[in-house]
């Protein structure tokens, strides 16, 4: 995922704990990380953007687009 920071992929919003960040579900590639970003609520459609990737850790996150 590191070559993919900056792209945009679509995104099913699955939890907003807090209401500024959540968690996404990404079908391709299939990925479950952290979104951050203003006006996410659950089960929501969305197009995120790749911001962090670190392939030592298997850590991503995603900011709303």
């Amino acid at each position: 995922m590191v070559s993919r920071v900056g792209e945009e992929f679509p995104a099913t919003v699955l939890r907003v704990p807090n209401g500024v960040a959540g968690e996404v579900f990404v079908a391709d590639p299939p990925i479950i990380a952290r979104c951050t970003g203003s006006g996410l609520g659950e089960g929501q459609q969305v197009r995120v953007r790749l911001v962090t990737a670190d392939s030592e850790r298997r850590d991503v996150e995603f900011e709303v687009a």
